[in-house]
């Protein structure tokens, strides 16, 4: 996963009952990665006091939850806090990403303030923090700090409201394993804002095909309950769980794949694609010698194939471009994920509107979870 600059400086700075998204990176060592994108989000205890506000946080659809590292935290809002425990143990968890990077940390309730007129009350929220308790060996390549990570945090807004992660009761810096209910895990704080909560609606601004700059987006909280988050979409695509995932079908080059959309990663990803990758060390990377143009067939809710065009031109031109959004870089995905995907990373979405309704929530376009554009 990478990530981006502040977009923006969270409450009123957003428009109602939305948040803005910024695509250009910093130059500091925090978001400073190509094709992220990434919001301003405010926490407070549960009273609404002790605020902090903190820029620079992933929106990701392909995760579950907010999650910020401590450092980025005034120690007054983390002492007001309350933090999850059982049996007087505290909870914490580990969270896994597809690169191989990981998240450990408690779990405390919060407030969560998305812009002026979004508030979630009283959700569970992962404090990132390394030295918390003493992190079990499943969760041996936590990071330990924001620039090493390279954000200050993740806002998961996938199409689950709750994580289903792996959960720990810890006690004098010995953690064990434990099956935390669903209504007390890490939640996806659009899901539980007092309305317009059963879904996102994203857009993003076109990049051209040599990379853009100062790209920018909106994500409108809902679906199709106000005349922000409003849109005729031509397909809906459901979502089902396979691998640990919620995916679906879609066919390329005469074979099955299962596929995501997913704005925390910042590539076009796909198994098995046969498009050349480029020399050390971007050995995951695609660089074909000219733009290759991917026709993949996407079976929707009537389990009609649509096919979509994607592109993919070779990374090391791109980077060197010196722009900082690209709706046609490539990586492939390893072998040892278990099955062949296609994750639809942050340069689909370039030009688009998409749509996700939650797990369970009701919209005129039926009962998630689903994807649609």
């Amino acid at each position: 996963m990478s990530a981006c600059n502040s977009g923006g400086d969270s409450g009123s700075s957003n428009p109602s009952q939305a948040m803005n998204i910024s695509v250009t990176p910093n130059s500091s060592g925090v978001c400073s990665n190509v094709n992220a994108p990434c919001v301003s989000v405010t926490i407070c205890d549960t009273n609404n006091n002790n605020c902090s506000t903190v820029n620079d946080i992933l929106v990701d659809t392909g995760s579950y939850g907010l999650r910020v590292f401590s450092s980025a935290i005034s120690q007054n809002t983390i002492n007001s806090l309350i933090p999850q425990t059982t049996n007087q143990k505290y909870v914490a968890e580990c969270v896994s990403y597809g690169d191989g990077s990981q998240n450990w940390g408690g779990v405390y309730n919060s407030n969560v303030q998305l812009s002026s007129d979004a508030i979630a009350n009283n959700i569970p929220i992962q404090i990132i923090d390394a030295s918390f308790q003493t992190p079990p060996s499943a969760c041996a390549n936590a990071a330990s700090d924001p620039t090493s990570f390279g954000y200050n945090g993740i806002l998961g807004v996938g199409v689950y409201a709750q994580d289903g992660g792996q959960y720990f009761s810890c006690f004098d810096n010995s953690c064990t394993p434990y099956n935390l209910p669903t209504s007390n895990q890490v939640a996806n704080p659009i899901a539980f804002l007092p309305n317009n909560n059963n879904g996102l609606t994203i857009s993003f601004n076109s990049v051209s095909n040599n990379g853009s700059s100062n790209v920018t987006g909106i994500l409108n909280f809902g679906v199709n309950t106000n005349s922000n988050n409003t849109i005729s979409v031509a397909n809906k695509y459901n979502a089902t769980y396979s691998s640990g995932l919620p995916v679906f079908n879609a066919t390329y080059n005469n074979s099955n794949y299962s596929a995501f959309l997913d704005t925390g990663t910042n590539t076009l990803s796909l198994s098995n694609s046969g498009i050349n990758t480029c020399n050390s060390p971007y050995t995951s990377w695609f660089c074909p010698s000219s733009t290759q143009a991917l026709t993949i067939g996407n079976f929707n809710s009537n389990n009609a194939i649509v096919n979509t065009t994607i592109n993919i031109a070779n990374t090391i031109n791109l980077l060197n471009s010196g722009n900082t959004a690209y709706n046609n870089l490539g990586t492939t995905i390893p072998s040892g994920f278990g099955g062949q995907f296609i994750d639809y990373g942050l340069p689909f979405f370039f030009g688009k509107t998409v749509q996700i309704v939650f797990n369970g929530s009701q919209s005129n376009l039926g009962t998630g979870p689903f994807w649609a554009w």
